[in-house]
């Protein structure tokens, strides 16, 4: 098969050119229409899907996980949206093996490489995206409950500290037409 060779069929195969990058910026200008994008970004945000997809990619296999649980992020449902299948977990192995452009096949959830490597991973669909969207919607809730009851916490111990008058210490030198800086700590 050669490179750029883009081949769809009805079992869920899909197969083209792959290019990976740990720096955004330079992924984006390594992809082409009809290629595919070899991340490894938990989490990763709208812009980075939406850069992505504008690329004309027919594929994202991520070596992280899209929806982590930690925060609710939308950039893995933004490229179902747009469908650009998602490969989901892939082993990190797979940034190691990966030679920039060569032809990488997705079929279902396993990514095969040259020499016979294949790798598993996880195809995310739309309602895989939802449970796990709304997973982490619902952590990002309590975490910030935990946060909220931790500052009035504090708060609580150490009012005295937040309400007294500011006590500002005697100054050796006059400030009158000099230029000041203020560095406060905490």
């Amino acid at each position: 098969m050669e490179t750029g060779t883009v081949h769809i069929s009805e079992e869920h195969v899909l197969a083209g050119p792959a290019f990976s990058s740990a720096v955004p910026a330079l992924l984006f200008r390594r992809l082409k229409p009809g290629s595919i994008a070899v991340i490894d970004l938990p989490d990763f945000d709208p812009w980075t899907a939406d850069r992505i997809a504008s690329a004309g990619v027919i594929a994202v296999v991520n070596c992280g996980e899209s929806i982590t649980g930690r925060t609710p992020n939308v950039g893995a449902p933004l490229l179902l949206e747009r469908g650009i299948p998602l490969v989901d977990n892939v082993s990190k192995d797979l940034l190691d093996e990966l030679q920039q452009g060569e032809v990488l096949t997705i079929r279902g959830a396993t990514v095969e490489l040259h020499g016979g490597i294949r790798m598993e991973g996880v195809r995310l669909t739309a309602e895989i995206a939802a449970t796990r969207l709304k997973a982490a919607q619902e952590y990002l809730g309590l975490a910030l409950s935990k946060v909220a009851a931790a500052v009035a916490t504090e708060i609580t111990m150490e009012w005295a500290q937040f309400f007294r008058p500011a006590r500002i210490p005697p100054l050796e030198r006059k400030l009158r037409g000099r230029i000041v800086a203020i560095v406060v700590g905490g």
